[in-house]
């Protein structure tokens, strides 16, 4: 009986590793669309904002037509819009007048399928009778990260080899993926996820549920931490405290314009690792034993 699923939990994995494809292959192109087509890049990162924007879009309303369409389907569809949105990059900038508009519905398109598989995968998986339950579910989850090394790694050797001028060749091959997964899934068994005679959770039930409000909660904030992981970053959130000057209000609004304005045109810096020097700095102010190792960085510098 177990043996039946393994090959839908293998295009479970493969999934993953489609959305991996679908969310970080474009951004890799940023720079060459700007050269290529002429366009902003301030326009150009507007691309994820509508990835993830509409991926979520298609989260909220899978929960009206998954049940009624089936999962099957469901998911061969995302596998469709996968391959077609990453075909569409190839195809759409040159066919449409402007070569903006091609690329953003061909972001729009996949963004579906990353959005619908995003869904799909985790209850599909977990309806697979396996043996441990709890490490299939964490393997599934670890393979998009894998995926996006394998995107980001194949993707700089294809370019250091064959030149970033041949991207759309790359973009045909990572699109063979979802195809062919897409196709696997039309013939590997899909356990029932609700048992018989039982019906599942509405979105009414869902949010009288006050553990989903306590979740969504925690996942708010933890994509919000994930900006802020200097020790630096930790120390200035730990000392905010209420305002209650106007004055000193309006200018903090200000600068935090100032700073989404820089992140729209330039991206999101990464703080992630970085520690506060500011000690080493004093210890060696003060003649401790960092002073020469300070003094000859500097000098190296």
């Amino acid at each position: 009986m177990k043996d039946k699923y393994q090959k839908t939990i293998y295009a479970c994995f493969i999934g993953y590793v489609v959305q991996a494809v679908v969310n970080n292959f474009v951004p890799l192109l940023f720079l060459t669309f700007e050269k290529t087509y002429g366009i902003p890049l301030s326009k150009i990162t507007m691309l994820i904002t509508l990835n993830f924007g509409v991926q979520l879009i298609v989260d909220l309303l899978s929960a009206g037509f998954v049940d009624k369409i089936g999962y099957r389907v469901s998911i061969v569809i995302a596998h469709a819009a996968s391959g077609l949105g990453l075909i569409g990059l190839v195809v759409l900038p040159n066919l449409l007048p402007d070569a903006y508009t091609g690329i953003l519905l061909s972001v729009m398109i996949y963004a579906i399928g990353g959005g619908l598989i995003e869904v799909l995968i985790s209850p599909i998986m977990e309806s697979c009778p396996t043996d441990n339950k709890e490490k299939a579910m964490s393997l599934l989850h670890s393979f998009y990260c894998w995926g996006h090394v394998a995107v980001v790694l194949i993707s700089t050797c294809f370019f250091k080899i064959f030149g970033i001028e041949n991207w759309k060749i790359l973009a045909c091959i990572w699109a063979i993926i979802p195809v062919v997964n897409g196709i696997i899934f039309t013939k590997a068994p899909i356990a029932p996820l609700v048992e018989e005679g039982e019906t599942g959770m509405t979105i009414l039930d869902l949010c009288r549920e006050k553990m989903f409000w306590i979740l969504l909660l925690m996942m708010v904030c933890a994509g919000a931490s994930e900006q802020a992981v200097s020790q630096e970053a930790k120390a200035r959130c730990l000392a905010y405290q209420p305002l209650r000057d106007a004055a000193e209000i309006r200018i903090l609004q200000q600068q935090t314009s100032a700073a989404c304005h820089l992140v729209e045109f330039k991206g999101t810096p990464g703080f992630s690792g970085l520690t506060d020097v500011r000690p080493v700095l004093a210890r060696a102010d003060r003649g401790g034993g960092d002073s020469q190792f300070i003094q000859g960085f500097v000098t190296a510098s």
